[in-house]
């Protein structure tokens, strides 16, 4: 395997991170292969091109490399990341994710300089990661798998790490503090206050996951429809891994109680597996609105009118395809 992410020379050294569970991981693991950081900044999934209007990023000349790690894009972020990937001074700009990137997208980064490793086949950018910069120490690997199960199996002190991840991924100032003794090796050391806000956040999640929702088979395929509010400050998509592997379901829609947005999962393992993209495809053809987020995840955009009724379309389109 490659040594593919090591620093390249002394200069200061930035990384840029999605506060994810993903993000949080993947960038622990990048400070200590890399050596120290002089900046790390997190921000919420989705707002990636918010962050590069930050001060710290536009006006710092003195960054030699910078990290982008975990961030999905869409093609209006472009416009604020390319004055800071154009930057003099900077020498090396990496991006490493496993979200979709849209061709144009990825072309772009490119011609501004940038090393792009993206390859939407992996889970997470974590394991993605691994592929690129196997550190030395085991603990990395044992981390990523830890993420890779989640706090439901994993052991410690990994577990303990992942509720630290929970409970801090939303306060994207203190994410570095709670982080640094994992950075530096420290495994025992997390922040045990995080730790305990973390399993309140999670059994609450494991309460919502035994909570109502509608199952039905489809041929061999077992399909859930999950409605959850918008308000709640959870993990979604560790409600929905909850929901799918403890009730082998095989595909979940979950839509919001403003029915702004449907998200479609599929679960990966098992003989029944959907091809999530293929079938984000067929969805498209059918008339939908579709947005690739990751080889697991599609957001599904209700068309104008009655959501209510769009709703039922697109269950009667998920039920109709998979027949």
């Amino acid at each position: 395997m490659s040594q593919a992410l090591m620093p390249v020379n002394q200069g200061r050294k930035a990384l840029v991170a999605a506060a994810s569970m993903d993000g949080l991981a993947g960038a622990a693991i990048w400070a200590a292969v890399a050596g120290p950081l002089d900046l790390m900044l997190f921000t919420t999934e989705g707002l990636t091109g918010r962050i590069f209007q930050t001060p710290s990023l536009m006006t710092a000349p003195q960054i030699s490399e910078l990290y982008c790690y975990a961030m999905p894009l869409i093609k209006s972020d472009l416009d604020f990341i390319q004055p800071v990937a154009q930057q003099t001074g900077l020498i090396r700009m990496i991006w490493l994710d496993h979200h979709h990137m849209h061709v144009e997208s990825e072309s772009r980064l490119r011609s501004w300089g940038v090393q792009v490793i993206n390859d939407p086949s992996y889970d997470s950018s974590c394991s993605l990661l691994m592929n690129y910069q196997p550190p030395a120490d085991a603990w990395a690997r044992e981390l990523c798998q830890a993420l890779q199960i989640g706090p439901g199996l994993a052991g410690e002190p990994w577990r303990s790490w992942l509720l630290v991840f929970l409970a801090v991924q939303s306060d994207l100032f203190g994410i570095r503090t709670a982080l640094q003794p994992l950075i530096e090796g420290r495994f025992q050391s997390f922040d045990s206050g995080l730790r305990q806000a973390g399993l309140a956040l999670w059994n609450d999640l494991c309460a919502k996951a035994e909570g109502p929702l509608h199952e039905f088979q489809v041929g061999a395929r077992r399909v859930m429809i999950l409605g959850v509010s918008a308000a709640d400050r959870i993990n979604y998509r560790l409600l929905v891994d909850r929901v799918m592997n403890q009730r082998n379901i095989d595909l979940g829609l979950l839509f919001f109680d403003d029915l702004e947005r449907f998200v479609c999962y599929s679960n990966p393992v098992g003989p029944q597996a959907v091809d999530l993209w293929s079938f984000g495809d067929q969805l498209a053809q059918a008339g939908h609105k579709v947005y690739y987020y990751d080889r697991r995840t599609i957001y599904l955009e209700p068309t104008p009118g009655n959501k209510l009724a769009a709703l039922e379309r697109t269950i009667e389109a998920i039920s109709g395809l998979l027949s």
